[in-house]
């Protein structure tokens, strides 16, 4: 799932106004998909469950919940799963339910099914090792998650050398992956060189500047981080993580309008996306513009998930705010 985290730190002294949330129009809401009473509609996590119920119940159904931006990072993908063999269907459902040994060894029995020729071989095994390396990293074990991307890559290239290749097969997405691995492995030279590695393979791929913006900032240069991400907005426009994401380094570079521009838009995409709400419910706080922050509050509590930890502090600052602003109100 690709959701960022909403903990942005809150004490950023911030300098400029914010005219354009006044005027600011958002896109028309979109209507959700119907849920079970009582189920928490503002929990990604239950509209994943219910993509997962559709899967077995409604297969043909279930691509569906791909259309809501509030679901979006549920990773269902139903054309992709009705082209994978059985073994590997149980292996990706495994996976979707939390069960990781179980799914690595449903991808492994793959692996090694004798009943697949060489050519299925070929074409197949660097998918399911890259499978596994997925589950390995999940399960935080980083030795064989590496190793079985290095496997995945090599098969790949290794087809390359033995076909025509009429449409290349890009292995961004792949280098990609090993430079995360080499992240949580605190190697980040080693993701550095991954990441350009990626970014060798498809210089639009817009996740690779991102994470080496998330990188570069983590090892202090905040130019070259803001440069990075500046450039992964402009190929994937789009995307409200990624909007939101940037506007938290442009917080953490004092550079607050810019920063409301980029969670304005980010809003505008996806109107279900709570965190940055949040954080702009905080500019206005420290900027003191109340009444936009009461209601940036606000819009945080009806959107938030009901066990999101954040949402005590926040309604405390809320009744602070709203009684300030009524006693204010009530003055002669």
């Amino acid at each position: 799932m690709r959701l960022p985290s909403a903990l942005m730190a809150l004490a950023v002294l911030l300098a400029q106004a914010l005219p354009a949330q006044k005027t600011q129009k958002t896109a028309p809401t979109p209507t959700r998909p119907h849920l079970d009473a009582g189920a928490d509609t503002n929990d990604a996590r239950t509209y994943y469950r219910y993509g997962m119920q559709m899967v077995n119940s409604k297969p043909a159904e279930a691509d569906v919940i791909n259309q809501y931006p509030a679901v979006d990072r549920a990773e269902l993908n139903v054309h992709v799963l009705e082209q994978m063999s059985e073994m590997r269907k149980k292996g990706w459902m495994f996976y979707a339910e939390g069960r990781f040994p179980d799914a690595l060894d449903a991808y492994a029995k793959q692996l090694h099914d004798k009943r697949r020729n060489k050519k299925d071989h070929e074409e197949n095994d660097s998918e399911v090792h890259a499978e596994r390396a997925r589950i390995f990293y999940q399960m935080g074990n980083m030795d064989s998650a590496r190793a079985e991307l290095t496997t995945a890559i090599a098969g790949m290239r290794e087809r390359d050398t033995k076909r025509t290749v009429i449409l290349y097969e890009s292995k961004a997405i792949y280098e990609q992956s090993l430079g995360m691995i080499d992240e949580r492995s605190s190697k980040p030279d080693d993701a550095r060189e991954a990441y350009g590695q990626a970014l060798t393979e498809d210089l639009s791929y817009y996740a690779a500047h991102s994470l080496l913006s998330q990188l570069q900032l983590r090892q202090g240069d905040t130019t070259a981080a803001l440069s990075e991400m500046d450039l992964a907005v402009q190929l994937q426009p789009n995307d409200p993580a990624l909007r939101y994401s940037y506007a938290v380094l442009l917080v953490q570079s004092r550079r607050d309008a810019d920063a409301v521009t980029q969670l304005m838009k980010s809003i505008a995409l996806d109107p279900y996306y709570a965190a940055p709400r949040l954080l702009l419910a905080r500019i206005s706080d420290v900027e003191e513009y109340t009444e936009e922050a009461v209601k940036g509050y606000q819009d945080y509590v009806s959107l938030s998930p009901k066990s999101d930890p954040q949402l005590a502090m926040v309604r405390t600052r809320l009744a602070a705010l709203t009684s300030a602003v009524a006693s204010t109100s009530a003055k002669p």
